[in-house]
């Protein structure tokens, strides 16, 4: 299997089903256009103010995850440090680096740490995971194709 393969299959069991849509306390949510995929929710994120990706989102991953190249723009290449981390796909080892911000739409969460991790499909320059998303409320209406984040 090739790292591409890996990657993809890696993300595929951790991706949780959709949540349903449930803001019932009127707080105003921050609606985030999502675009359905083979691999499951891609969208847009910025990250440092300045570098903007396309990320997978991924609900049952505990920690985001960017590219090498996604690092390197960030000037976060190579990472000084590293971990052993267990996937699907067996045990990586994975740079760890930590973010000033990420943004998506105009939800913003500050030092967020993520790994960099190889073997990412070529559209894609990182995964958003838990540690970003647990910031906030939110919910995913796959019929609108709209993450909601509050």
């Amino acid at each position: 299997m090739d790292q591409t393969s890996r990657w993809l299959l890696v993300a595929l069991v951790l991706a949780a089903p959709p949540l349903a849509r449930a803001f019932a306390d009127g707080t105003p949510e921050t609606p985030v256009r999502l675009v359905q995929s083979g691999r499951g929710w891609v969208l847009d994120a910025r990250v440092n103010d300045h570098v903007t990706g396309r990320f997978l989102l991924d609900t049952g991953a505990t920690s985001c995850v960017i590219t090498p190249l996604m690092a390197g723009r960030l000037g976060l290449f190579p990472p000084q440090r590293h971990i052993e981390v267990d996937t699907a796909a067996g045990t990586v080892r994975a740079g760890v680096v930590r973010l000033q911000s990420v943004a998506v739409g105009p939800r913003r969460a500050d030092r967020i740490q993520a790994l960099v991790l190889d073997g990412m499909e070529d559209d894609l320059d990182g995964v958003i995971g838990l540690n970003f998303l647990d910031q906030f409320t939110y919910a995913i209406d796959p019929r609108r194709g709209i993450l909601e984040l509050r």
